[in-house]
């Protein structure tokens, strides 16, 4: 933001669309000259695997002969995304034989508490659950196997991992791709 050497008060309008609909507290950039300076706001409580928009709403007297006259101007419309609530980075499957296989996933809790757990089965409509460890709160890759035993020979399997957590009250679900393996 370029003072361009007046007092200036910013702020922030941001929302999940380019109505925006939420905008952050007022500051004011001092009129230090007319060099361009760096200005943020810090958003809390946004909703993972979101895209969201903002833009930069800066006010200045921009003319001195008029000295309550106002100059707004606003900044160009700009997203970001929210990463979502638990990565599924990766999932494969290992030592397939007639009628086993080890299903590997590595998920990242994002640091936020969070469960997981392996759907599979036939179809894509799975039907099998398996119960993972809980993932914990760091962030990083967390690895997570399943051993399955007692598949029928040369079947076709589906697979996924699927991961949660729990923000502010509210449930975010994070499915992984569908895969499949043969036996």
């Amino acid at each position: 933001l370029n003072p361009e050497g007046h007092e200036t008060t910013y702020h922030f309008e941001w929302g999940s669309s380019d109505t925006y609909g939420e905008s952050t507290a007022t500051q004011t950039l001092p009129s230090s000259g007319f060099d361009p300076e760096g200005v943020e706001a810090h958003l809390e409580e946004l909703i993972p695997n979101t895209t969201y928009h903002f833009r930069l709403v800066a006010t200045n007297h921009c003319n001195p002969s008029e000295p309550s006259e106002e100059c707004t101007v606003t900044g160009p419309d700009t997203t970001f995304t929210t990463p979502p609530a638990v990565a599924i980075e990766a999932q494969w499957a290992a030592n397939v034989s007639a009628h086993s296989a080890i299903l590997h996933a590595e998920l990242d809790p994002l640091g936020v508490e969070a469960e997981a757990w392996l759907e599979y089965g036939a179809s894509g409509s799975y039907g099998e659950i398996v119960p993972l460890a809980n993932l914990g709160e760091g962030f990083g890759a967390v690895k997570r196997q399943v051993s399955l035993t007692g598949l029928q020979a040369a079947a076709i399997y589906h697979f996924r991992f699927v991961a949660r957590d729990v923000r502010d009250g509210v449930t975010y679900t994070v499915l992984g791709p569908d895969r499949t393996f043969t036996t």
